[in-house]
């Protein structure tokens, strides 16, 4: 554990890399550069929304910001969530279910920073194939 100031110092010590590097979401950007393109790279909001809501409809929910435009207007049929660390994983599939319901894409809002900052696919990398599978990012 570190913090991004010393991140370069520290991972050039080490004797192993580690298999995942887990960042807050915050400083994903800047964590991002400062680590090797090959290292596998997440956030804990992002690992967090997977545990507590269902990844794969935040990431689909995605695409809808590639249409937005650049200046989209505050009606925007978009919803980017906290990472729910105050609800139970029942009542965040809840919450997902209504949206769903009415059709509005719903995304984390970590998925939301690493989008933000180009770290998309290398955000979602170290998630399980079956969970990206149906992904497709074009941004």
């Amino acid at each position: 554990m570190t913090t991004e100031e010393n991140l370069s110092s520290l991972y050039a010590s080490l004797k192993e890399k580690p298999a995942l590097v887990i960042t807050d979401s915050q400083v994903f950007k800047k964590v991002d550069e400062l680590l090797p393109k090959e290292q596998k790279l997440t956030s804990f909001s992002i690992l967090f929304a997977r545990k507590k809501g269902d990844i794969a409809y935040f990431m689909q929910s995605l695409s809808v910001l590639e249409t937005l435009p650049k200046h989209a207007a505050e009606n925007a049929d978009v919803i980017i969530h906290c990472g729910a660390c105050m609800l139970t994983r029942n009542d965040m599939l809840l919450r997902l279910e209504k949206c769903r319901q009415k059709h509005i894409p719903v995304l984390n809002y970590a998925l939301f920073l690493a989008w933000a900052n180009g770290l998309f696919p290398r955000a979602i990398e170290p998630l399980p194939q079956e969970e990206k599978d149906g992904f497709v990012f074009t941004h």
